[in-house]
């Protein structure tokens, strides 16, 4: 004899939201989502993090540079952070990477007031800032009914707590999204999350170039405090009449006595913002390296003397690969002065200092050809070798090097 059970059918996902037990605000999306695609991006799976060293753990320039605010589109400590000057402005500040940082996260980037500015002019405007290359946000589709949401996450501590003011500024279409968040208490740190809506209108697309500006204001005249920030959420034109709006902005140089601190900042898509994404050490270095590139203690290249050309006698010509690929062909720089050519000459070795540069005479430095991954190198040394010896061109102090900036 056979028995046969009939039961009504019934939905998981009813049964499931009906439990006592919390599954949280991410359980919650997970049981929403229909399809596995859908599931995965609810919860961010994979890399997602599209700011570089947004933990400020690569500082390639050193850990500390003084004087910001001189001069606009200056780089020091924490790589790919660009500190941002316009109009008339008087502050100065230390930038460094500071140990000082919220716990999970080692590195901070510090901002220390070491010149004030209480009643700035009316035109002046200081900001730390990160420009993000085209082909890492061809993928937001910007510009069509599809245009994703994105979610920015930061730590951020400051002697004074207030009002402050941010925004993503889309270079190529000159539009931006404005964006308030508040610090509570002095010298605490404080986790913030500002939701971003996809832009409809304007095509976002390109290559190696600028396409968003993320950015963090530090301290703004009257030009841009002047009236009350009435139309948050939205794209809208930059004009003097939209970024005029960030009233009651905190003026972090108002006193030497201040300091600024960010770190853990994560911008992905979403509208939740997910843990930060903690990349390795050589992961980061690698993507920041893309724009910037260090060389120091140790051979930097072979060469080989070539015949005189003009007034210059001596010139050497060798082939220098980059460590990773740059956005385009950078451009070459130095710091100090301990260079040094050593020559072989098919029986023996013999070297000479030089301080290398990139101005004429003796150490003038040029790049030729210049690409992407590689470039030809041409010293002008001034020293009597043979044409077709080989030279190994070395650094030979830790307080010198080569720079290779390729930085948007």
């Amino acid at each position: 004899m056979s028995v046969r059970v009939n039961k009504a059918s019934f939905s998981i996902r009813e049964k499931l939201s009906e439990l006592e037990r919390p599954i949280g605000l991410k359980g919650s999306e997970l049981m929403r989502a229909e399809t596995a695609q859908e599931a995965r991006d609810f919860v961010s799976a994979g890399r997602k993090n599209i700011i570089i060293n947004g933990a400020m753990q690569v500082a390639q320039r050193g850990t500390s540079t003084s004087s910001f605010g001189a001069t606009s589109g200056k780089f020091g400590a924490s790589d790919r952070w660009q500190h941002f000057t316009i109009g008339t402005t008087n502050a100065l500040w230390t930038v460094s990477q500071d140990t000082d940082a919220p716990d999970g996260y080692r590195y901070s980037l510090k901002y220390d007031c070491t010149t004030a500015d209480a009643s700035p002019a009316g035109s002046a405007r200081h900001q730390i800032q990160q420009k993000i290359e085209a082909y890492n946000t061809n993928h937001l589709g910007y510009g069509t009914s599809v245009a994703k949401d994105l979610v920015l996450s930061f730590w951020v501590k400051a002697t004074l707590p207030g009002v402050n003011y941010g925004w993503f500024y889309d270079s190529p279409n000159d539009v931006f999204f404005p964006f308030r968040y508040y610090i509570n208490v002095s010298n605490t740190w404080e986790k913030k999350v500002i939701t971003i809506p996809g832009n409809t209108a304007n095509t976002l697309s390109g290559t190696n170039s600028t396409s968003l500006i993320c950015a963090f204001a530090l301290y703004m005249g009257s030009n841009y405090t002047s009236n009350n920030f009435d139309n948050p959420g939205v794209w809208q034109d930059w004009n003097s009449t939209n970024y005029g709006k960030f009233k009651d902005s905190t003026n972090h140089a108002s006193s030497t006595n201040n300091n600024f601190w960010i770190t853990g900042i994560q911008l992905e898509v979403g509208k939740n913002a997910t843990e930060f994404e903690h990349r390795s050490y050589g992961e980061e270095l690698a993507l920041c390296e893309r724009y910037f590139q260090k060389y120091s203690l140790g051979p930097l290249m072979w060469a080989s003397p070539r015949s005189p050309q003009g007034t210059y006698t001596d010139l050497t010509y060798g082939v220098f690969k980059y460590r990773a690929p740059m956005r385009t062909a950078p451009n070459v720089g130095f710091i100090g002065s301990n260079f040094a050519g050593v020559r072989y000459n098919g029986s023996g070795y013999s070297s000479n200092s030089i301080a290398l540069s990139i101005n004429t005479g003796t150490g003038y430095t040029t790049m030729e050809y210049a690409g992407a991954d590689s470039t030809v190198i041409r010293i002008q040394w001034g020293f009597d070798w043979t044409i077709n010896d080989l030279v190994n061109v070395v650094v030979t102090s830790n307080d010198s090097a080569m720079t290779l900036s390729a930085e948007l």
